[in-house]
């Protein structure tokens, strides 16, 4: 049966009805199955895991030697590592010029009295140091950015004697 939509002219079938809805799944499911079943395949390919080469007649196969040790830190290993942690993050917030957040970083070490946290955070205060990483929103301290210097030269980082005889 044809129908007139316009003038002149004709089609066979009104579009819609159960066999237009079929061709749309269709077409859904074909892609489907060309994109998305790839890539889910890639997905959960798993992980080729290398043979040993086992075609000689002097290969030998490795015995297993037992359970491997599991050692723990020690509280000084660890306190370690967490404070190399805490100045590697300090180096990078004052090359970012984030003032605060040093301060706020630093603040358990310099309270212990790590020299090398006393001579970042006085770095803070200092108003050369500022000056030369161009931090204008930050007042400069140099009284107290001394007295940092002064403490991190007491408890042995020599770096700090140059930094202090600046601010004299």
């Amino acid at each position: 049966m044809q129908a007139a939509h316009f003038v002149g002219t004709t089609r066979a079938t009104p579009p819609g009805g159960m066999a237009h809805h079929a061709r749309w799944a269709v077409m859904g499911y074909g892609l489907g199955l060309l994109v998305f079943l790839p890539w889910v395949i890639w997905l959960t390919t798993p992980e080729a895991i290398p043979v040993a080469d086992r075609a000689g007649p002097a290969a030998k196969p490795t015995l297993v030697e037992g359970p491997r040790q599991v050692t723990r830190k020690s509280p000084a290993d660890a306190a370690a590592e967490e404070r190399a942690r805490i100045l590697v993050s300090a180096r990078d917030l004052l090359a970012s010029r984030s003032i605060g957040r040093i301060r706020a970083v630093l603040e358990p070490l310099v309270e212990a009295g790590d020299p090398e946290a006393l001579f970042l955070v006085a770095q803070t205060y200092d108003p050369v140091q500022l000056a030369v990483l161009g931090v204008v929103d930050v007042p400069a301290e140099a009284d107290r950015a001394r007295h940092l210097y002064g403490r991190a030269l007491a408890a042995g980082y020599e770096p700090a004697r140059g930094r202090l005889d600046q601010l004299r």
